[in-house]
């Protein structure tokens, strides 16, 4: 017979070493301040729903709640499970509802929660967080220093998320995210079809802005490759959705905001040296000079 005594002594030692371990990782956690934040939810949608409220306050200590979840990637495989980040499109996470009612948060202590979050510097190795958070930083007018640099790194030629800060650029509209903009647009590292797939979303969709159309406006004639002028004239006075996008793609709009009297001279500015400067097809010129007409 075999004596269970040693094997039942060896088992409980094992188990108390065990959970020994286990508190011991969670102090390391809380000391290095990676505990996932307390919430009252465990269900995933219920969760959702309290951190949206979170996202929908002005309240500066809601607000520090909702920086803490945001900045541990426990708490955010909490929202969606780190399975759903890799199979699935980031637009069907809940994380992605999420930051859509962040954006619609243009409150300071919101603006300054998002700062906060690119201000840690802390990486959470999480690819989607990332997306979610160049588009929402948006909202940051005028982007401080760390926001412009964030986007500056996130739009590098070879980066992922190139396209979503550019888009996040032109949501932004004021001069320091249009100059980057700009950067961008006459980087000669960068391919000439990403940035025509700019133009025919980015830009068609705020071609009304003045700070923009400035900018547009120095590049037309000078700093920008002669083979995308026509592509960049065509976004600001024409819209052919069925030449320019997918059939499944989601499809922009033009900016519809009133037209200011200074987008109104720019863009007559604009139409006037693309007539006589940049090398126009029959369509692309008779647009331009349509528009004119309604200008």
């Amino acid at each position: 017979m075999i004596w269970a005594g040693p094997i039942i002594s060896m088992l409980l030692f094992f188990a108390c070493e065990g959970r020994s371990t286990l508190v011991a990782s969670e102090a390391e956690k809380a000391a290095a301040g990676t505990v996932t934040p307390t919430t009252s939810s465990q269900n995933p949608d219920s969760l959702l729903q309290e951190m949206q409220k979170l996202a929908a306050s002005t309240n500066s200590q809601e607000q520090k709640k909702l920086l803490e979840f945001l900045s541990s990637i426990e708490a955010i495989y909490r929202l969606d499970p780190r399975e759903d980040h890799i199979r699935k499109p980031v637009n069907k996470l809940r994380l992605a509802q999420l930051y859509q009612t962040i954006r619609g948060n243009d409150s300071a202590p919101m603006r300054e929660t998002l700062a906060a979050l690119v201000r840690s510097g802390k990486p959470i190795n999480c690819d989607a967080c990332d997306t979610m958070l160049i588009k929402a930083l948006a909202i940051v007018r005028p982007p401080t220093a760390e926001v412009l640099k964030f986007w500056e790194t996130h739009s590098d030629p070879d980066s992922v998320h190139i396209k979503f800060v550019i888009d996040a650029l032109a949501d932004n509209g004021t001069a320091p995210a249009i100059g980057l903009l700009e950067k961008r647009m006459v980087d000669a590292t960068i391919a000439p079809e990403q940035k025509i797939a700019w133009m025919h979303e980015a830009i068609v969709q705020h071609r009304r802005n003045p700070v923009l159309l400035a900018s547009l406006d120095r590049i037309l004639t000078t700093t920008l490759p002669k083979q995308l002028r026509p592509h960049l004239v065509e976004s600001l006075f024409d819209y052919r959705p069925q030449d320019w996008y997918r059939v499944d793609a989601n499809v922009p709009t033009p900016d519809s905001q009133p037209l200011t009297s200074e987008a109104r001279r720019l863009l007559k500015k604009i139409g006037t040296t693309a007539l006589k400067k940049v090398s126009l097809n029959a369509s692309q010129r008779q647009a331009v000079t349509k528009a004119m007409r309604e200008l």
